[in-house]
């Protein structure tokens, strides 16, 4: 379900993965603590570089990272991890902003829209799909996913 905020007669549309009980783009599994979700949010055109992500329901103190794709994918388990992979294609990584989930199992970035991993810079009506990877220890140190969530940018 599109969730969509209008500020100076400017349009930014942000997707929901699809509900967890289909089989479908961006299922999430179980971690350590529960099962750990994304979120997007931001408004107006592309030119405002406005965008931030968050991933929460992570365990705690746990590194990670976000990804970021303009295809949808499905890949359980990939590398050995407890979740899937969401994305396909060309997937960049933003290794240059790894995050610590503290206490709270939960981290958050600013993206710059102009600078993306393996993209070049965003342009309006282009859609980008996000997800979150993070270290797990279910019951023995691996790693797992959030779910994804797809960005229409105006």
């Amino acid at each position: 379900m599109p969730l969509a905020k209008r500020l100076n007669d400017e349009l930014f549309v942000l997707t929901r993965s699809a509900p967890a009980d289909a089989n479908t783009w961006g299922r999430k599994l179980a971690n350590a603590w529960g099962s750990a979700s994304i979120a997007a949010t931001g408004c107006g055109p592309v030119g405002w570089n406005s965008l931030y992500l968050e991933a929460q329901g992570m365990p705690a103190n746990v590194f990670g990272y976000f990804l970021v794709s303009d295809i949808q994918g499905f890949a359980p388990f990939v590398g050995g991890s407890q979740g899937n992979l969401c994305l396909g294609g060309n997937i960049g990584r933003f290794v240059h902003k790894v995050q610590s989930s503290g206490a709270g199992g939960a981290f958050g970035i600013e993206v710059d829209l102009q600078h993306l991993p393996h993209y070049q810079a965003v342009v309006p009506g282009q859609t980008l799909n996000f997800q979150a990877w993070f270290r797990d220890a279910n019951p023995h140190s691996t790693s797992n996913y959030t779910d994804g969530v797809s960005v229409t940018f105006s």
